[in-house]
């Protein structure tokens, strides 16, 4: 084997281990954001819930007090 293609073939390795090492990176870096996301979610549908409970909560009030929910 000639000295350039054993010099191409040794760039070659190189570069194909610093891609997979970036691209592994990149696929940690997702996921963690994945897992972020995920648990931003859970807590924004928390909030959901207990804003519609409290609106639950307030149209009954009003309803037990004789006052109209559509006219607010």
């Amino acid at each position: 084997m000639s000295r350039i293609s054993e010099k191409k073939r040794a760039q070659n390795r190189i570069a194909s281990v610093r891609y997979r090492e970036r691209k592994r990176r990149e696929r940690e870096s997702l996921l963690d954001r994945l897992s972020e996301l995920e648990l931003k979610n859970c807590c924004l549908r928390k909030q959901v819930d207990e804003f519609s409970n409290e609106i639950y909560y307030l149209k009954r009030l009003m309803r037990d007090i004789g006052m109209d929910s559509t006219s607010v």
